[in-house]
């Protein structure tokens, strides 16, 4: 990690940001959080 970045304090991902880095689509993780099936 570049040490600029390692001052600032970690930040949560919105939905977009979280399904694009994780190759999935917005639906999907909305999905998971529904029933539950998600990682922690």
């Amino acid at each position: 990690m570049r040490p600029d970045l390692a001052a600032l304090p970690p930040r949560y991902l919105r939905t977009k940001e979280a399904a694009d880095f994780l190759s999935l689509s917005a639906r999907t993780l909305e999905k998971h959080r529904t029933y539950g099936t998600g990682g922690l």
